[in-house]
């Protein structure tokens, strides 16, 4: 029987999304074993070169849902990772390289942890360069989200609607942050 294998598909101009187990150890912010990063990585990186539009999906342990919590949060592996690629993540790069097209951003659960706040300073920066920049949030989900982050925001340009799931069901409501 014969197997397609990743190498023999044309990925050029393709979105691949790879959903990788990177639920690695770590100490005081920072990966202390890299082995499931690092086996990944030639994946990650053939795809790049391949010419493909890469998003990675992962967990790190069991968080609480609608909780913000730096100990299950991904930032250190996409430190990690961003480190082993010699890049940023490409959320960051898309927002820091928009000059005259809007930036749309959907994401459900808005957190004002480090990744929260890194996003609200890039899409302020942005807004403040004259591009226009839309941000759509769940307000249940985000209710958390410290108000000095939205307001940083509004002030900067940035136009922000939230999606508020009461007023229709409460199974309409996504629980993934979709950045």
């Amino acid at each position: 029987m014969s197997f397609i294998k990743l190498t023999d598909l044309d990925l050029a101009g393709k979105r691949v999304l790879i959903r990788a187990d990177l639920n690695v150890p770590v100490k005081d912010g920072k990966v202390t074993s890299d082995a499931r990063i690092t086996a990944s990585m030639p994946t990650i990186e053939h795809c790049i070169k391949a010419g493909a539009a890469v998003m990675v999906m992962s967990h790190r342990g069991r968080p609480e849902e609608g909780v913000a919590d730096e100990e299950n949060s991904l930032a250190p592996i996409a430190t990690c990772m961003a480190e082993k690629l010699g890049k940023d993540p490409l959320e960051f790069r898309m927002i820091n390289a928009a000059k005259d097209a809007p930036i749309l951003l959907q994401t459900y659960i808005l957190n004002s942890d480090e990744t929260g706040w890194a996003l609200a300073r890039q899409l302020a920066a942005k807004a403040n360069e004259g591009v226009r920049v839309c941000l759509i949030y769940d307000a249940l989900g985000s209710g958390r989200c410290d108000p000095k982050m939205i307001a940083m925001m509004r002030d900067a340009g940035v136009e922000i609607r939230t999606f508020d799931s009461r007023v229709t069901s409460i199974n309409n409501r996504w629980h993934e942050k979709l950045l």
